[in-house]
């Protein structure tokens, strides 16, 4: 009997204590503050360049598409903000670093895409999906040659 009774109070407590759970949201975040960030100033490299939106361009050669998502968990961050920065930063290092393999010296038309499949294409904003546990920043671009 006592087999059978302390696992059923340990179900009926744990179901009391359920805890509630919040959607992810979208927030929106400042290209400039996460690139200067610390994370951001340690991370992305001037030897790629990077441009946003639907910034003009020289183009020789366009190399090819890619995506880059990083997450970055909340409880390593002291707020929001920085969680999303630094899941910025890394996003932006990742597509640098695939400019770098493929031969490119830049990635154009950068934009964040979220697991809707929305694209945000500003030159300033940066959209981090931020849920309990995690801050989430996908992005997206095209690595190319310029012509100088």
């Amino acid at each position: 009997m006592q087999k059978f009774l302390i696992p059923a109070l340990a179900a009926l407590l744990c179901s009391m204590v359920t805890p509630v759970l919040a959607a992810d949201s979208l927030t929106k975040g400042s290209i400039e503050d996460a690139l200067n960030s610390e994370e951001g100033r340690k991370l992305v490299a001037s030897d790629i360049k990077l441009h946003f939106g639907n910034e003009r361009v020289k183009v020789a050669q366009v190399i090819g598409e890619w995506k880059s998502n990083r997450r970055r968990n909340m409880s390593h961050e002291s707020s929001q903000a920085i969680a999303c920065h630094v899941a910025f930063a890394n996003a932006a290092y990742e597509l640098q670093k695939r400019a770098r393999a493929e031969g490119g010296d830049a990635v154009i038309n950068i934009v964040s895409v979220d697991n809707t499949k929305a694209e945000s294409a500003s030159r300033t904003a940066y959209t981090c999906r931020v849920g309990r546990v995690m801050a989430a920043v996908a992005l997206q671009g095209k690595v190319v040659k310029t012509r100088k």
